[in-house]
Parts: structure tokens; sequence; C-alpha cells
């Protein structure tokens, strides 16, 4: 269809419909004012005039009944005031909308006695106030905004209000208006749809076809009957979902003049009650954090949970009640939340800062999927809404998923995961899931559907929960790939230290046979021995029979076998580490005493002992081989195993918020952390602290 010139023209001559006046003393904020609801208006589709006013007065002046549809208002200027231009203003016009500007909220309270829409803080963001004038703009008349439309080689404004329905024919779009007229513009109809800005009124009621709300007459026999007697064909299997969503649509409009007759600071209990329910996947949120750290809790569970209480609820309760009263955000609220909830999260557990923050951050990603799949339920219940009005249908289907998850994650948590926890003591590895985690939460937040009618443009309502299931369905991949990696890593470790620790058994087996074979020769020359004795003791020489039974008794004492224990493993590693301290020059006084039968893992031992002993060699070499000793003496004790180890050294350490820091590999050594990591395994605990010139590091084990 052609379009008239007259049409076009008439059309295009729009002259400005959003009218808004600044009332400010200082000019900065009204130049900053005027730019900001210019830039919104060419991007909304309003067109805008702003009037700017120097002091209350000049704006009273200038002010009369309907003049504006929105008026910025400082609260404090030089003569009168905002609060009492407010309500000068309120004798002649009632429906203006009034958004306050203050640099403090201490008048707050009188200046919503004015019914005002809105307050901005100074210094204020584009965001806020383009935050501001888009819930302006929703309960101001719809037939303000317009878009412009490339037909007949002109491009022509229409307002939203004019256009009853868009379908698509062949390249084009066919759309029709108010008077019968119609515009054929070439554009498909998911670009048609982006340039209504996700507006409310326009429903996709089958492929290519979307019609205005505003002029549906019925629903009949598989049609959209339009008021104008038009009939477009509805998909049979979304004829219910298309009737509900334009149900929806006049319901909000209602919804929405109520609010803003009603003016003020409005408690809304709908908003309050999706609110508590959201915050509610704090608990299973919560219990997910603590799983994986079970062994490493610093109180009882009832403690902790106690804790927990005290922190969440009041924060749960005052986050509620600010989405509720102000309409902020909830990832606004939350987000800071979460911090504060780390710091607790970190006093109520023993782990250093990489493995909390990694079991805090995946499980905040983990728990970021629930509220996706929350909003496409939302958007199937409520297709004219937006993720920032949840629903408490929809927040009470994000809190089943929540409960689902840790249902699901139970199991591998407390098995698999805590197993992680505890046996890998690489920060850079956790750093690394951290990052992933963190990709995934931020991903999860940027895709969170402002307006629903996003997803109900072609495909994307079942795009993006298959989207958010696969996204899913990857990080846990990540993590169980992670677990399986760390399985391996440790399985190799050990696999190295049995093949170490067989190593030194080996040379101590062949230590014996040489002990073994040299006292088959001395048992074979000591009757030349006794001969030689003999012989000496006629002559009555004494000082050649002393000096044969000392020279014989160094032979013996060179090729004696020391043995420290039992346990085969230990055993060898001892007479491993005391040839290393012999060779070095160390003195070394060792008493060692372990229980029987042996209580405990024989790697895990051999690990205590073997960082240990490596790390007190370590220190000795610091120091002038004339000032080098080191003492090892472990004692059982009332079903204890005691281990005290002293050593000389330079007296140089370094220290970090963890406690010591090793002065090997750049300060990357995990000595002094394993020994700990296998002390808390048996019940125990391990203490280092040193003087100028001693390294003393003590160790308690249950048996």
């Amino acid at each position: 269809m052609i379009v008239s010139m007259n049409w076009i023209f008439i059309r295009i001559e729009v002259k400005p419909i959003l009218k808004i006046a600044l009332v400010d003393d200082e000019q900065k904020y009204l130049d900053g004012m005027g730019k900001l609801c210019s830039s919104f208006g060419r991007s909304a589709g309003y067109p805008v005039e702003t009037v700017p006013f120097c002091s209350a007065g000049d704006f009273l002046e200038a002010f009369s009944g309907g003049s504006f549809d929105l008026v910025f208002m400082d609260i404090y200027m030089e003569g009168m005031d905002g609060v009492a231009a407010a309500l000068e203003m309120r004798k002649s016009d009632s429906g203006c909308l009034l958004v306050f500007l203050t640099s403090s909220t201490d008048f707050m309270p009188d200046a919503f006695s004015c019914h005002a829409f809105e307050y901005v803080t100074k210094p204020f963001s584009e965001k806020r106030i383009f935050d501001v004038l888009a819930d302006a703009v929703k309960v101001l008349p719809q037939e303000q905004k317009y878009i412009e439309l490339a037909a007949d080689r002109k491009t022509v404004r229409v307002f939203l209000s004019d256009i009853v329905s868009a379908a698509t024919d062949a390249h084009y779009i066919m759309v029709t208006l108010t008077d019968g007229r119609g515009l054929r513009c070439r554009m498909t109809m998911p670009e048609f749809m982006e340039k209504t800005g996700g507006d409310a009124r326009f429903i996709s009621i089958n492929k290519g076809i979307a019609v205005n709300a505003e002029f549906i007459l019925e629903f009949k026999s598989g049609c959209c009957v339009m008021e104008s007697g038009s009939r477009f064909p509805v998909r049979v299997r979304d004829s219910a979902k298309v009737e509900q969503m334009a149900s929806d649509y006049h319901f909000e409009k209602i919804r929405s003049r109520q609010r803003h007759r009603k003016g003020g600071v409005n408690m809304d209990m709908h908003r309050l009650l999706s609110a508590l329910l959201q915050l509610l996947v704090l608990i299973p949120g919560a219990v997910s954090c603590y799983l994986p750290a079970k062994g490493r809790m610093r109180f009882t569970p009832s403690k902790t949970a106690a804790l927990c209480a005290a922190a969440l609820l009041p924060c749960a309760a005052a986050t509620a009640l600010l989405y509720a009263l102000f309409s902020i955000g909830m990832n606004w609220m939350l987000f800071p939340s979460l911090a504060l909830f780390f710091f607790l999260y970190r006093r109520t557990v023993n782990l250093d800062l990489p493995r909390s923050l990694a079991i805090y951050v995946g499980v905040c990603a983990i728990e970021s999927f629930p509220a996706q799949f929350a909003c496409s339920f939302d958007a199937f219940l409520h297709p004219a809404s937006g993720a920032a009005d949840l629903s408490p249908e929809a927040a009470l289907f994000q809190l089943m998923l929540s409960l689902l998850l840790l249902a699901a994650f139970v199991r591998p948590a407390t098995r698999h995961f805590t197993w992680t926890v505890d046996r890998i003591d690489f920060p850079k590895i956790w750093y690394s899931t951290v990052a992933i985690s963190a990709v995934s939460l931020i991903m999860n937040v940027i895709a969170i559907p402002q307006s629903y009618a996003t997803l109900h443009t072609g495909r994307m309502y079942w795009i993006f929960p298959v989207a958010e299931a696969g996204a899913l369905a990857v990080l846990t991949g990540f993590y169980i790939l992670f677990y399986r990696g760390a399985a391996l890593i440790l399985e190799q470790a050990e696999l190295k230290e049995r093949s170490q620790l067989l190593e030194m058994q080996s040379r101590q087996y062949h230590a014996l046979l040489e002990h073994v074979r040299q006292t088959a020769k001395l048992r074979h020359d000591f009757r030349h021995s006794l001969r030689l004795i003999a012989s000496l003791a006629e002559q009555g020489d004494n000082g050649s029979i002393r000096a044969h039974v000392a020279e014989y008794e160094t032979i013996l004492d060179r090729h004696a076998i020391a043995n420290y224990c039992k346990n085969a493993a230990l055993n060898a590693l001892f007479g491993h580490y005391h040839e290393i301290a012999t060779a070095s020059g160390i003195q070394t006084d060792w008493s060692i005493e372990l229980p029987e039968p042996f209580p405990f893992l024989e790697l895990d031992m051999t690990g205590l002992f073997g960082n240990l002993m490596d790390n007190a060699i370590a220190g000795c070499l610091t120091v002038p081989e004339v000032s080098r000793y080191f003492c090892l003496t472990t004692q059982i004790r009332h079903g204890r195993l005691y281990v005290v180890s002293t050593n000389s050294f330079d007296g140089k350490v370094l220290k970090g918020k963890e406690g010591y820091l090793s002065t090997k590999d750049n300060g990357n050594g995990i000595g002094l952390s394993a020994i700990t990591a296998a002390a808390e395994k048996y019940g125990g605990s391990a203490k280092a602290s040193n003087s100028d010139t001693e390294f003393f590091v003590d160790i308690v084990l249950k048996i």
C-alpha cells in the first residue's frame, strides 16, 4: 500500500510531547539534567522538551496546571526550598510527576508528603536518571511514544498508540494504523519488535504477526478479533498464553495508574512477598557453602547456624523492605550483601582464602541458575512483566529449584569436594576455579531479561532456558573435571612418594645386607682377635689390648644399622634424612617413639615427617656448620602422639596473614601447610614458632 505524502508530512511534524521542568539553583545540575533528558528521549523514542528554572519562584511563576508532565525539583535552594514549592505546585496540579533532587535524605518524609514520584541523590549518575525517566514514562499516557519507520522512501514517525497490527509480507512488514491506512516497510518482525522497545502492548500471536493489545476485541475460534473487525490467526498451542498476555497487559496498566494516583512511598505487599521468597534462597546457598567444609568448621553446626541466622535475617528483612518501598533492584542490594556474607563465612571455617573463596563463588554461580529459570517461568505466567518485578510464584519456583540443587549436590559435596578441599593445597589451582565461577556468575547476571517481551520474540522463549541448562551442565562438568584432575594429581603424587619410600627402603635393605656381610666377616676374624688378645695378655701388654679392642668397636659402629621404629617405611625415611643430616655436618639428637599398632596412614605420616625433617635440615644449612643441630622427639602421652622439632637457623622468616611463608620456591613452598593439613586430618594441630636462632614445630595427633 502506498502512503500518501500528506500523511507523511502530518506525522513528521511532531511537537515535543514530554515536557520536563528542571528546578535547581546550580547551573551545572541544570545543564547535566537537560542533556540526560534529551539523551533519554532520543534512545527511548520520546520527543522531550526541557525547561530550566534557577529558582523555585521562577518556576511557580511559569507553572500552571498541565503545563508539565514531569518536574525535577531540588530540595535545597536559596529562597523558597523545593518542598514549599512542591506544596504550591500541588494546589493547581495533582497529576504532574514530581522527582526530588537532594544531597541528603533527612527531609524525604516531608518531601514525599507532596506525593513525590521518586527522588534522586546528588551527585546523580546517568543510569539513575534514565531509570527514573523509564519508570516515569510507564505511568504517563502511552500515546506519547513513537518509532521511526522507512516507508515510500521517507522516514515516518509513527506513534505506537496509532499502530493496530504488524504482519509479515514477504520481506516487508505491513503496519496497519488506527485510521485504516498502512505502511509497507522493509524489515523483519524481530526488527519491528526491537523498535517498539519491548512495549508490552505488542503481542506476538503467530509467526510474523503482532497486534496491539489496546485494540483487541476478543479471541474467538482460534483468531484474534480486532476492534476494526480484522481477524488474525493465533497459534493453537499458544492461544491460552496469548490471551493471558493480553489480560496481563491491561491488569498492569490499571495497577500502574493506581500506584501513580496513590503517590508517596507505598508498601507493595506483592513485592515484599516476592523479595522474601527470593532471599530465602540464601538458606540453601549457605548450607551448600558449609558442606565441602564440614570438617573445617570453627564452631558446632548449631552455633554456626545461629551466627548465620543472626546475620542473614536482619539483612534479608532490610533488603526486602527497600525492594518493596523504593523499588531498588534486588541485585544492587544483594551483591554488596554477598560480600559481607563472605566475611562471615571466612570467620566460621578453618580454610585459607583461596579455598574459601573458591567454594563461596562456586556456590553463588550455581545458585544463579535457579534465578534464570525462575525468570523463564515468570515470563510464562506474566509475559508483560520483567525480572525487576519477579512474581511470588516465580520466586517460590526459584526457591524450590535451589533446594533441588542442594539435594543433588549433598552427596558429591560431602564426599568428593570435601576430599578435594582437604587434599589440594595449591592456591593457583583454587584461584583458577574462582575465575571460572565468577565468569559464569557475571554472565548470568548480564543475561537477566529486564523485559519478558524479549523472551517472547521468535524462539527466544525456548532458547533461553535451554542455553541456561547447557551453561549449568558445562559448569557442573568443569567441577567434575576439576575433581577428577585433582584426584589424578594426588594419585600421581602418592605414587611418586611411594616410589621414593621404596627407594629409601631399598637403600636400607642393601645397607642391611652389607651389615650382615661385614658381621659374618667379623665373626670369621673374631677367633684371630681372641688369639691375638690372649698372646698380648701373656706378654702383659695391656696397652696393645686396649688399642685393639677400641679399633674393633670402631669397625662395629661403622657398620651398625640404626633402627628408629618398627614401621619399615618410616624407618627408611628416618634413615634417609639422618644420612643427609650427617653428610651436611648437622648434629642430630633424635628420640623416636611411635604407637603400636600404627594407627595412621603410612603415606600421611611419611609426608608429615618428611616435610618436617626437610624443612629442619634446610634451616640448619643457613648457619655455619659448627652451629648446625637438629633435635627431634616423639612421645606418646594420654592417647596422643606429641612431636617436637627444634633446629638452628639464621633467624630470617617470612610471614603472611595465614602464618609462615616458605623461604623456598619464591614463597610457594607447601611444607608447613602440608604438616598442618596432616595434623588436622587426625584431630590434632601443628604450631610453628621461632626465636632469633632456633625454629620450633610442635605437633599433636590423636591416636
